[in-house]
This record gives structure tokens, C-alpha cells and sequence, in this order.
């Protein structure tokens, strides 16, 4: 999942809190593959694991993995859905791959919250590969189906929604990620979004079903 549906006109800014998440509801982190960190630390995860494994105190140990005099906290975003959140990772993905690989159920974190944009212009919304599509018709198609409330404007530069509500924010996303994230969210809340099965094969089957409306 991208922050890309953060950005807006204005800066609205956000909440930021401490909680803790269920790590089977924590997404993204910036690699295809959770522990597929290449170049970047790769031994890190693999240290956080033989330090809990061999410690003394392993409950200890994991509390001090999340978040000690060194490490702050892992820095997540959160992202509604319908029937519950998701987390993308920010600052602590190693951490986050490390809890989850020794079963840890839930870990500490600094969670931010941001509102939906103020506005999504279609320009915003083309990526390298995309098929061919209309961005109104997406849209259009998305407010049929109910899983976004807004209005359609004409601006200089092209067409514009204003949403009001949306399901899922990264709805406002190009289909490539909406398509994504869609497909995540329905691995953690299966069947939440209401989106058919043949709507996952491709990014070419989200934008048909997007716009059958």
C-alpha cells in the first residue's frame, strides 16, 4: 500500500498514538515479500530472532525488540476499512518481519491516522503500465458499487473528485495499487469490500468491474 492517497491540496496533518496492533493486520513495508530485504540490513532480523530465542526472559526479550534506549517505535499508518484496519509499515519493518516470524501476535507501535484527501485529480492517478482507462469512469463506477461518496469536477487540468467517504482509502488510488491493496485487505477481512472474485485477476478486470457500476 502507498501513502500516495495522503497527499491533498491542503495539509490537514494527523493524529498520532500508541497502541498495540495485530501484526497479521500489518501491510507493505516496502518489499514484495515479507523478509526480502536484499541489501538493506538483511542480518537484522535474523539478530532480533537468536536475541529472543536465547534470552533468558524471551517476553522481555521481545518487549525490548520492539522498542528500546535505541530502536524508537515502530512507525506505522493507519488505514480503515470497513470491517477493521490495516497498518502500513513505516520505520520499523525489520522489527515488524521479526515479530511475526516468531509468532508474536501483537507489538507495540506509534500508529498515525490522516484524513481522506480533499481532492484526487486524474492526472494524479496514471502509473508507468497502466492500461488505458477514464478516471470519471472509475470513479463513477466506484460510487455506484457504494464504496465512495463524493463529487466529479472539472478543473483546468482535467477531471477531479472530491470525496466525502470512501470504504477504503486507497480506493482513490490508481488501479494498479487500489487493485493491491484490495487484494490484501480481502486476504485479512474476506469479503468485507464486496468485490468479486474476477475483479482480483487483473488490473484490467478491476477496471471493468470498477466500471460496470
Amino acid at each position: 500500500m502507498s501513502r500516495q492517497w495522503l497527499a491533498s491540496e491542503v495539509n490537514l496533518g494527523g493524529l498520532r498514538s500508541y497502541a498495540w496492533i495485530e501484526l497479521d493486520k500489518v501491510i507493505g513495508g516496502g518489499v514484495e515479500r515479507w523478509n526480502d530485504f536484499s541489501a538493506h540490513r538483511p542480518d537484522t532480523v535474523p539478530w532480533i530472532v537468536r536475541q529472543v530465542l536465547s534470552a533468558d526472559d524471551p517476553e522481555q526479550a521481545v518487549l525490548q525488540a520492539q522498542c528500546d534506549d535505541v530502536h524508537r517505535w515502530a512507525d506505522l499508518v493507519r488505514v480503515p476499512g470497513p470491517a477493521g484496519p490495516v497498518y502500513v509499515v513505516g520505520n520499523g519493518r525489520h522489527r515488524t518481519h521479526a515479530m511475526r516470524i516468531l509468532g508474536v501476535p501483537a507489538m507495540a507501535a506509534e500508529i498515525t491516522v490522516r484524513p481522506i484527501p480533499l481532492l484526487v485529480e486524474q492526472t494524479e492517478l496514471h502509473e508507468p503500465g497502466d492500461p488505458d482507462h477514464l478516471a470519471e469512469a472509475v470513479w463513477r463506477g466506484l460510487i455506484d458499487h457504494g464504496l465512495v461518496d463524493g463529487d466529479i469536477v472539472r478543473r483546468p487540468n482535467g477531471t477531479a473528485l472530491q470525496p466525502y467517504r470512501a470504504a477504503a482509502p486507497w480506493l482513490l488510488l490508481s488501479p494498479r495499487r487500489a487493485l493491491i491493496c484490495t487484494r490484501t485487505y480481502q486476504q485479512v477481512y474476506p469479503g468485507a469490500l464486496g468485490v468479486p472474485e474476477e475483479a482480483f485477476a487483473s488490473v484490467e478486470a478491476w477496471v471493468r468491474w470498477c466500471v460496470s457500476g
